[in-house]
């Protein structure tokens, strides 16, 4: 006799591919994928505690908090994760061209499916930075292009964050050790999911905020492949239940600091250092 519960899985699945794969093909895509897998979430739970992985879905505490679309055009992408301790997964992802490709953008996306209360780049953006009174970059896109930032601007490389009412997220990689390397990272809130992405090569678009309340032409950087060759991606996903005050901002940065390669520290420079720079920066960066 069959389980009644896998059998309701198995259709659920079974309807949620079908639709958004209808979905994908209309504007709006991430809010009906969001929000179908949030109905299909009783029949697809993983019921195991802390941060686990199924297919491509991400639950915590047996509840879907987002997923890993993995779809980028002439590339076959295979994807490892590894669970680092409870808030922490480690993903590892293949990118392999599957023809010549003159010019390919690799993107690493995680699909947060909540309203977003609170999103931020650290170092970079604020909720949109929508407070400030200078001319810095304002909301998540401009002109229709989602704004996107080197790694080399963010507190922790390519960081993104965004809270939600239930769970926070974040998601980051590691400062290449080969300037080849170097990545972007940007964030897009919608009405009802926050696209968290990780993006080779590097960019910068639409625009640069080269200094402070002005601006350059953005860039992107071009990079080639052959029919074959493979590009390795890694990725931290942090999730943590919301709490009031953003302190699960302090949890992920605390996560990261545990992970971060510091081998090439150097000392601590002396309090007066410390306090001369920071006027400096106020002064000419801020």
């Amino acid at each position: 006799m069959k389980d009644p519960m896998q059998t309701m899985k198995t259709k659920t699945m079974s309807l949620l591919a079908k639709v958004s794969a209808s979905a994908t093909k209309h504007a709006g895509a991430f809010t009906m994928s969001c929000t179908i897998a949030a109905i299909a979430l009783t029949a697809t739970s993983c019921t195991m505690g802390g941060i686990r992985v199924k297919g491509d879905s991400v639950y915590f505490d047996g509840t879907l908090v987002g997923y890993f679309p993995s779809d980028i055009e002439g590339v076959s992408i295979k994807d490892s994760y590894r669970r680092i301790d409870d808030n922490t997964l480690l993903l590892q992802r293949t990118c392999t061209a599957r023809a010549d490709l003159d010019s390919v953008r690799l993107v690493t996306m995680f699909t947060h499916c909540e309203q977003s209360r609170f999103s931020m780049i650290p170092a970079v953006c604020y909720n949109g930075n929508e407070w400030g009174r200078g001319k810095e970059p304002k909301g998540f896109e401009d002109e229709g292009i989602t704004r996107s930032y080197s790694y080399l601007r963010t507190s922790v490389p390519g960081a993104t964050f965004s809270e939600g009412d239930a769970f926070a997220v974040a998601l980051w990689s590691e400062a290449p050790a080969d300037p080849a390397d170097a990545f972007s990272c940007s964030i897009l809130p919608s009405d009802s999911s926050v696209c968290h992405s990780l993006i080779f090569p590097e960019e910068e678009l639409p625009v640069v905020y080269a200094r402070r309340d002005g601006y350059a032409p953005g860039y992107a950087r071009k990079y080639s492949m052959k029919k074959g060759d493979r590009k390795e991606i890694k990725a931290y996903l942090f999730i943590t239940p919301a709490t009031p005050g953003h302190k699960s901002i302090g949890q992920f940065m605390a996560e990261a600091w545990k992970l971060a390669d510091k081998s090439g520290m150097v000392p601590d420079p002396d309090n007066r250092q410390i306090w001369s720079r920071g006027i400096s920066y106020a002064k000419n960066e801020l």
